[in-house]
């Protein structure tokens, strides 16, 4: 189906239109419980809609979709949610298995963080403390706040007073607006390409010592 939509359509307004079309087959207020939005690259979209809003101690979600990352022209499945956390699942272990083998290779301290909306590796190097947020997918200008905001989590959970540097780091090069967002925020921003990381902070194999 097509949906007109501007830039200033807000995301229950997306969601509830869809809900509608969807049902019966699908429940009100289910939505990232049993059906889910995803994208071309199997980026699904969790921190979105009811469950989202009701975690910020809101009635709606009423962002606009394009500060969720969702553009006019967009085309976005919807499908059950165990199938798409599956696919984003399995992109995002391979992202995570593929950024710690790089940071070791280059001489990276290296260790897995778990918890819900933390980063999913920390680095340090030169003693600074990197908390790399891994997001797989066609990269998005609202994935940057979600990396800062995960690295405060983690700076708190820690309760210590070690700064951890808010990092995005993507399967893929992003584009120069986001790129200007992070930069503006205090985000450093990394991509893989050909297993090489771009934009790391710290110095590449065979200047840090190692």
């Amino acid at each position: 189906m097509q949906i007109p939509v501007t830039e200033e359509t807000t995301v229950d307004s997306l969601l509830d239109t869809i809900y509608f079309a969807l049902a019966p087959a699908v429940k009100p207020f289910t939505y990232n419980k049993t059906w889910i939005l995803t994208d071309d690259s199997g980026k699904n979209y969790t921190d979105i809609g009811t469950i989202w809003a009701k975690d910020q101690n809101l009635p709606r979600d009423t962002r606009p979709i394009t500060e969720v990352g969702i553009f006019p022209g967009s085309t976005l499945p919807a499908v059950a949610k165990g199938r798409a956390e599956r696919a984003f699942n399995r992109e995002l272990e391979a992202l995570v298995n593929q950024l710690r083998s790089r940071l070791s290779t280059d001489g990276v301290t290296v260790e897995n963080v778990s918890g819900r909306q933390l980063p999913r590796l920390v680095a340090r190097s030169n003693g600074s403390t990197y908390g790399l947020y891994a997001m797989p997918g066609n990269p998005s200008e609202y994935w940057v706040e979600l990396a800062r905001a995960a690295a405060a989590r983690l700076e708190s959970k820690a309760g210590n007073d070690e700064d951890v540097v808010p990092v995005l780091a993507l399967n893929q090069q992003p584009s120069t607006r986001l790129l200007e967002t992070a930069a503006g925020t205090n985000v450093l921003v990394t991509w893989l390409d050909n297993d090489m990381l771009h934009g790391a902070p710290w110095p590449p194999t065979g200047q840090n010592g190692t």
